[in-house]
Parts: C-alpha cells; sequence; structure tokens
C-alpha cells in the first residue's frame, strides 16, 4: 500500500507525502492548497492519505500550531509547533507518535536535513540533533 503524508517522501519506496496539515483532498485541489498559499485553516492536525486513490488511512491531532512545515529523514516525519515542541511521527498507514521534545524558545522555521542530522533554529540559537 502507498501512502502519504505533508510535503515530503515517504520510505524507500520514495511515495510522495502529499496530504496537507488539517485538510482533506477535497479542500486541498491544487499545489499549495486551495489559495496556492499552502495555508490550512485548521492547525495540528495530520492527515496520512492513500497516494493512490487519496483515501484517508488516518488523522490526529498533535499539539500546538504548526507555521513550519514538517520533513521526512529516515522513516520518520520531524514536525515543530509556534511554541518550540518538537513532534517525530513514524512515516506509515497508522499513527505513532515516536517521540515529542521542548526546545524551550519559539520556533518558525521548519527542520532542515543534511549530513546525518537535523537542524532546528529556534528564536535564539541553531540546535543540531545528530552522531557528531
Amino acid at each position: 500500500m502507498r501512502t502519504s503524508f505533508a510535503c515530503c517522501l515517504c520510505r524507500a519506496a520514495a511515495v510522495a507525502l502529499v496530504a496537507a496539515l488539517g485538510v482533506n483532498a477535497g479542500e486541498w485541489p491544487r499545489f499549495r492548497g486551495p489559495t496556492g498559499q499552502g495555508i490550512s485553516a485548521e492547525t495540528g492536525v495530520f492527515r496520512c492519505l492513500d497516494a493512490a486513490g487519496g483515501k484517508v488511512l488516518w488523522r490526529n491531532r498533535v499539539r500546538g500550531e504548526y507555521y513550519a512545515s514538517p520533513v521526512w529523514a529516515n522513516g520518520r516525519i520531524y514536525a515543530v509547533n509556534q511554541k518550540g515542541e518538537t513532534t517525530v511521527l513514524e512515516a506509515g498507514p497508522t499513527f505513532k507518535v515516536v517521540a515529542s521534545n521542548a526546545l524551550g524558545e519559539k520556533c518558525f522555521a521548519s527542520p532542515a536535513v543534511a549530513h546525518g542530522a537535523i537542524f532546528l533554529r529556534t528564536a535564539a540559537h541553531l540546535v543540531r540533533i545528530g552522531k557528531p
């Protein structure tokens, strides 16, 4: 089964993650949504869609309001809300939160993945998570 999440690649099969936060396929009819701005009216809701037919496999709320885009790395989806709380989801057809952590500062930037690490820019710091 092919699944999709929000704007990333899922698993080694390189399945596109196309679900937008908080909207169903009918409400997100084109690239970057109905207004072309990539903004959802509902916040903190993740949906997993079957890439082949658009069927919603799961829909779950995670804590906080999100400005930054989630990213995919090594089979997981990383999302940071505006308060700087990170949520790590397993990329798959069932909803599973792998971890939640607080950065201790506001965060509006999308995480970046490079050289086996995840980089997060908060209001005052650049955080690197990964092996040295």
